[in-house]
């Protein structure tokens, strides 16, 4: 979900006994992109997580968060601030992904007379 969709569908709809059955069974929550929770977009974001770790609690829920960025900078105190509880990081030492060759070529394109 987005997060729209969780504040404007899922948190509007607390009161429906599926949807508590259905945020009681959340065992994983994974936030892509997350140096784009920034600005207004981010602490209302935080709000909004922090809203749901809430009522995850409420359901006798705690599910694992995992965040994934390519570019940030001091990531754990960005997601500290974003949902108000410890991260660890897992750098690339653990990264299991497949690395492959990588060729990069310069062109040097043709001068402007030549167009």
């Amino acid at each position: 979900m987005t997060p729209d969709i969780i504040h404007a569908w899922l948190l509007a709809n607390i009161g429906d006994k599926e949807i508590m059955k259905f945020v009681a069974s959340i065992l994983l929550v994974v936030v892509d992109e997350v140096h784009t929770y920034t600005g207004v977009f981010g602490s209302n974001s935080a709000f909004l997580f922090r809203r749901l770790r809430h009522l995850m609690a409420v359901a006798d829920n705690s599910p694992q968060f995992i965040c994934a960025s390519a570019t940030i900078a001091n990531p754990e105190v960005h997601l500290k601030n974003l949902f108000g509880v410890q991260f660890y990081l897992i750098g690339s030492e653990l990264d299991t992904s497949p690395r492959y060759e990588v060729e990069i070529l310069l062109v040097k394109p043709p001068r402007i007379a030549d167009f």
